[in-house]
């Protein structure tokens, strides 16, 4: 008799089944704005999420820590330091990239899946950045980017961002 599948999947790394608490390794295509604190000369960041997807999931973070370096690894880039930007290394050609503009982020994520009948949603309990891709680098950057701006913009800062996402594909 064979062991009865999750509804969550299994992990990656060792094939457990996994429960509705569990880690992912994801991979987002962003934008980074940056603005000047008026109260204490510190810098925010607003990061705009333009695409999202899981790339994988995991039972733990001992098990996600061995499969988003293997998934990683498998893809040419590096786990490393990233930066807070608005420039950091390229995690794949080490090359200076501008996260003001659309790159790709790895982030590994603990989080906790909600199921309801009329919606799925995860509440994520920690995100670590793993890697920073460029578009130089990330073959499917333009496809993804492309893909979205068609999407209608709901407001200016949204009309702004798929304009530059254009502007990048020409």
């Amino acid at each position: 008799m064979g062991m009865a599948h999750s509804c969550y999947g299994q992990c990656e790394t060792c094939a457990v089944n996994l429960t509705s608490r569990y880690h992912s390794l994801s991979r987002h295509v962003e934008q980074c704005q940056y603005t000047a604190s008026d109260d204490d000369n510190t810098q925010l960041t607003r990061i705009n999420i333009l695409h999202a997807e899981q790339v994988t999931q995991y039972c733990g973070s001992e098990c996600a820590q061995i499969g988003a370096y293997s998934q990683l690894n498998d893809r040419g880039i590096s786990l490393n330091l990233v930066g807070d930007g608005p420039i950091t290394p390229c995690s794949k050609c080490s090359k200076p990239m501008d996260l003001t503009q659309a790159h790709i982020a790895y982030e590994l994520m603990d989080q906790t899946e909600i199921r309801q009948p009329w919606i799925t949603c995860a509440d994520t309990h920690d995100s670590e950045t793993v890697a920073r891709v460029c578009s130089n680098c990330d073959g499917d950057l333009a496809m993804v980017t492309a893909f979205d701006a068609m999407d209608e913009p709901k407001d200016s800062a949204q009309s702004a961002v798929a304009q530059n996402l254009v502007e990048l594909l020409k």
